[in-house]
């Protein structure tokens, strides 16, 4: 069984060469899931929708993929993440639309929220307000 903290690295094989910059990412996304356990809810939810973390698990899930390519397959990698991004606000509009509530609270792993707020904050009926906001 594949941990969730293990996950970010599962597309990558053992023989894949990774990037300083993805080494780094991932050391620093292992050590926050290391701490989290000990962590009130509340700032975990702070932490862990903060710009640089959601920037570092982007690149970490999408991105860093690139860099690499030994056996030209990252690109495929980034692609089926990104697919799954779109799947996901494919289906959160769609609710929306039918159902034009007047607020909706999207909670979503971190792994996907970058991905989803910038394809949300483009549509003409979605404002976004940041969480960040309402967790200090």
């Amino acid at each position: 069984m594949v941990k969730y903290e293990d996950s970010i690295v599962a597309n990558v094989s053992s023989e894949q060469k990774m990037s300083d910059y993805e080494k780094k990412a991932i050391k620093e996304i292992k050590k926050l899931y290391k701490k989290t356990p000990d962590m009130k809810i509340v700032d975990a939810y702070r932490v862990y929708n903060s710009e640089e973390h959601l920037k570092r698990i982007f690149y970490g899930n999408i991105t860093s993929y690139l860099e690499i390519d030994e056996f030209n397959t990252n690109v495929f990698w980034s692609q089926n993440n990104m697919i799954r991004n779109v799947k996901i606000y494919q289906n959160i509009i769609k609710d929306i639309l039918a159902n034009k509530p007047k607020k909706v609270l999207i909670l979503y792993g971190t792994g996907h929220i970058k991905a989803l707020r910038n394809y949300l904050e483009v549509h003409p009926k979605i404002k976004i307000m940041n969480t960040l906001k309402y967790l200090n």
